[in-house]
């Protein structure tokens, strides 16, 4: 009787334990130079953007491993993007254009850069959705080459930029 009342007691606590902050899937690849990855995890996180702070900035986290509990113990913006480290990270509502970020072998390489908007293709784009495909070719002035298919939720909102 105490074993089933253990083996009970440990199903609950199994059942009633907050779910693993784990990312959507996400396919892709991200390549710069004679480095790649394969972008298999996304997320949707936002907050205020670091450069301006009166500012919302969504973002769109593309990475190869998942850092989802990472991200989810993070307590600003800033923490999340430091999670990436084979990975892109694209910046909506900032600006005219699309910012990103990207981080290979270990952040010990990266890259930042802009694009034109329309490098997103959107099946859906609002406060709690982003879906669709991205695609950045700046091969040519020496940057990466990004494709992208992405659907993921609202993840986590921040409150603090730094």
């Amino acid at each position: 009787m105490v074993r089933l009342t253990s083996v009970v007691t440990m199903l609950v606590a199994f059942l009633l334990a907050p779910a693993v902050a784990a990312g959507a899937d996400a396919k892709g690849s991200l390549a710069y130079k004679t480095l790649s990855a394969k972008l298999k995890y996304a997320w949707f996180i936002k907050g205020p953007y670091s450069v301006d702070p009166n500012k919302t900035v969504r973002q769109i986290v593309l990475a190869e491993k998942d850092i989802g509990a990472a991200l989810q113990s993070c307590g600003t913006m800033m923490c999340a993007n430091g999670q990436v480290t084979e990975g892109v990270i694209v910046d909506f509502d900032v600006s005219s254009r699309l910012n990103y970020w990207i981080a290979l072998n270990g952040q010990k390489v990266q890259y930042s850069g802009t694009v034109d908007p329309k490098a997103f293709a959107a099946r859906a784009n609002d406060a709690d959705h982003i879906a669709g495909t991205l695609t950045i070719d700046n091969v040519a002035i020496g940057g990466p080459k990004v494709d992208a298919e992405f659907d993921v939720t609202l993840f986590k909102q921040f409150k603090a930029a730094h």
